[in-house]
């Protein structure tokens, strides 16, 4: 069992005009003994390292049972590219580094595109000819969702195989989401060795929801695992890729857990 908990302040932060930012974290050592921990702030792709760094001392002691506030400060150049980016924070000890360590949740954070330049004002004839064929494809949209009716919705592009966006993750490496006549149908896998773990080993099979209840493309999933139950909330974000927040409810008196993650589909 790890010896640190690590848990962030909120799930997002903003990024001020010159494109900075704090997330503030709180680190505790759950164990009955001193312990000197290393914290480490691990960016999932596509944001670079070299944008966060850790506040004051990156190493430092605690008191058993004790925690410690820790900011990571985020410095983004101007000239990345807009977009939807997370990072989160982790936690080793300095004793047991391979073996003693916390993947803190993730914390999320845009970019926001450079403002567009004033452009000429058309006609007005212009603008009546492109709102009349604006109108004619929402019409068209309308009509296609009615004729398709209840038959899952907007749910088709959830179905894939979605991989985490973080190659090195120790958590959810990648889930699997095909559609079964009305329901959807989730296998889940975690990172271990030499293979990922199966969820569907441990749960009796891979998961189910109707297609229905997933066609604003949002469903939630809920793991027994024994040890925990993991809820699962899934959003296929407008970027194309799936966010993941699970939240970690465990039967020995652990504390709660929650993180987001992020997958893109595989190609």
């Amino acid at each position: 069992m790890p010896s640190f908990t690590v848990t962030a302040a909120g799930q997002n932060v903003n990024l001020d005009a010159s494109g900075s930012a704090q997330a503030s974290f709180t680190v505790t050592n759950t164990s009955a003994q001193t312990l000197r921990g290393r914290f480490l702030t691990k960016p999932s792709e596509p944001a670079k390292a070299e944008w966060l760094s850790i506040v004051g001392e990156s190493v430092r002691d605690f008191a058993p049972n004790a925690a410690e506030q820790v900011v990571a400060q985020l410095n983004v150049p101007p000239t990345s590219p807009p977009g939807s980016y997370s990072f989160r924070l982790d936690a080793v000890s300095e004793v047991d580094p391979d073996e003693d360590f916390t993947e803190g949740p993730s914390v999320a954070f845009d970019i926001a595109a450079p403002a567009p330049q004033e452009k000429k004002k058309f006609p007005w004839w212009i603008l009546a000819i492109i709102g009349g064929v604006v109108l004619l494809i929402i019409i068209g949209v309308v009509v296609f969702l009615l004729v398709r009716g209840g038959n899952g919705g907007n749910a088709t592009p959830l179905v894939g195989d979605w991989r985490n966006v973080d190659p090195s993750t120790r958590s959810t490496t990648h889930y699997v989401i095909a559609k079964n006549g009305d329901n959807l149908s989730v296998s889940g896998y975690g990172a271990c060795t030499p293979t990922d773990c199966d969820w569907a080993k441990s749960v009796g099979g891979p998961l189910t929801v109707p297609a229905a209840d997933a066609s604003d493309g949002k469903f939630t999933i809920v793991w027994n695992f024994g040890f925990k139950t993991q809820v699962d909330d899934m959003t296929l974000g407008d970027d194309g890729r799936l966010a993941v927040t699970s939240t970690h409810t465990y039967v020995d008196g652990r504390a709660k857990r929650i993180e987001t993650q992020f997958f893109k589909e595989a190609p």
